[in-house]
């Protein structure tokens, strides 16, 4: 397999450097990735490069450009990355046989967490949201007043996009960069209540979780606006907790979030999940990991749908935003009755409203 992967990456670098300087820039493999390519072959060895180079490009400014040696160097670690297995895994998704809603390599985790819940509640809402058109497809979010209309998409974007999500994925990457080259690069929640609005029309509440950690940076922030305030304490999590079960109870959206550091192995940083149960009284939350594998314990399946108790769930997250259905709005009790200002986001957003930054939190990755 490894072999064919470097056969292929070698038979395609001419065409793949669109101008013939000998490297592959970012913005000729974002065109080659929505481009029809000889064979399926090809495009999941284009989605592994592209793969690689996502992988390269983590804390860095952009993604960097690929030339000949970059390409052996990458095949020097075949085994290790893994990489034979991922084209193996994308000749699957593009023969169709992905796993449905498992994350693929957009940063689309608020969107996929969201719209696993939205179909489990609607199963065929995802579906409804996307229609043919002559020149490509159309997205009609529902909490949007435009639709939005992408090409048809190319055997390496069926490759890299989320199975069952996949034109709606590329359609947010346009909503949230209408100019970009790249859709899947910017396929970001950028807020996941303005997801949650998107796919439902309903509006959504982002609460921070009264924790020491978001307490201390909240504490920070009131200080460095209004010296000498007194200091906020985290309130108990009861109430929340049962803010949570009422929601899911109405089958609302609930969406949550770790910081870019957890303590619990088998969590991810950074990451949104979908809450899938919430029981005050035992303690315990249930959870999906948007991959669709990946999970703390071991409890033979890996389909990243797992228990946490309250207490590592208040270590190892910070927010988490609540879908505002009809059937459980109203009054709901705040954490803290202060207004965050400059945070960033289109709609402004009062106390419960997590900042977009915060303490080891980037606002762009969900």
């Amino acid at each position: 397999m490894g072999l064919q992967l470097a056969q292929r990456w070698a038979q395609n670098f001419p065409r793949w450097d669109g101008n013939g300087d000998g490297h592959i820039e970012p913005r000729e493999l974002y065109t080659q990735v929505g481009l029809a390519q000889a064979s399926a072959d090809d495009a999941a060895a284009l989605a592994t490069l592209y793969r690689e180079v996502l992988h390269e490009s983590r804390g860095l400014e952009q993604m960097p450009s690929v030339d000949k040696s970059r390409l052996k160097a990458y095949l020097l670690t075949l085994g290790s990355r893994g990489m034979d297995l991922a084209f193996t895994h994308f000749q699957a998704k593009i023969a169709g046989l992905g796993q449905t809603l498992a994350q693929g390599s957009a940063p689309s985790c608020a969107l996929v967490s969201s719209s696993y819940a939205l179909m489990q509640r609607e199963p065929d809402a995802l579906r409804n949201m996307v229609s043919h058109r002559e020149r490509g497809l159309q997205v009609k979010f529902p909490g949007e007043s435009e639709a939005i209309l992408v090409t048809a998409l190319s055997d390496t974007e069926k490759a890299l996009h989320t199975p069952g999500l996949e034109a709606i994925e590329k359609a947010w990457g346009l909503h949230e960069d209408p100019q970009t080259l790249a859709p899947i690069a910017s396929a970001r929640g950028n807020g996941v209540d303005r997801v949650i609005t998107a796919l439902t029309g309903n509006p959504a509440q982002t609460q921070l979780l009264p924790n020491a950690k978001v307490f201390d940076y909240l504490n920070a922030v009131i200080q460095k606006k209004r010296p000498g305030a007194p200091a906020l304490t985290p309130p108990p999590i009861d109430p929340l907790l049962h803010d949570m079960e009422r929601a899911l109870a109405g089958q609302a959206i609930v969406v949550t979030g770790t910081w870019k550091e957890v303590g619990l192995a088998g969590l991810e940083r950074d990451h949104a999940y979908t809450v899938i149960a919430c029981d005050p009284a035992q303690q315990t939350l249930r959870l999906r990991n948007p991959h669709g594998q990946g999970e703390p314990g071991q409890d033979g399946l890996d389909d990243g749908i797992f228990s946490l108790s309250v207490q590592d769930y208040l270590s190892n997250f910070n927010s988490v935003t609540i879908e505002q259905r009809r059937i459980n709005r109203g009054p709901r009790p705040s954490i803290a009755q202060i207004r965050l200002t400059g945070s960033g986001r289109r709609t402004p957003t009062t106390v419960t409203s997590a900042p977009a930054t915060g303490p080891g939190r980037k606002s762009t990755n969900w």
